[in-house]
């Protein structure tokens, strides 16, 4: 999330719009901010996801490892241990980018960060 301290009003008021996923991620915005934005789907094509097998053991974590990862990952002995030959896959990394972004924003990031891999 972006720190919001800095969007004055001149600074909304140059904005053409602003992309969001959803309402919730709207109303996060400043006020002033707001109606600007254009609420935009994930980008995923509906016609990828289609009616089939869902395997009870596999689990996916998708978002940015900042937001839950390690509390996801302190909880899955307990998983594991309740179900026998679970899988967690992890579809989101320390990409470039979120490490440069996350150095100055998450405390102590390289422990944390060696942690979780």
């Amino acid at each position: 999330m972006p720190g919001y301290g800095s969007w004055t009003a001149p600074f909304v008021d140059g904005l053409a719009g602003i992309f969001t996923l959803s309402k919730f991620h709207t109303a996060t915005l400043p006020p002033a901010a707001r109606p600007k934005a254009y609420e935009t789907p994930n980008g995923i094509d509906p016609s990828f996801l289609v009616d089939g097998d869902n395997a009870a053991t596999v689990f996916a974590y998708g978002s940015a490892p900042n937001r839950g990862l390690y509390e996801v990952l302190k909880a899955w002995p307990t998983v594991y241990a309740r179900i026998p030959g679970a899988s967690l896959h992890v579809y989101y990394g320390f990409s470039d980018a979120f490490v440069k972004w996350a150095r100055g924003a998450v405390p102590r990031f390289d422990a944390w960060r060696e942690t979780i891999e």
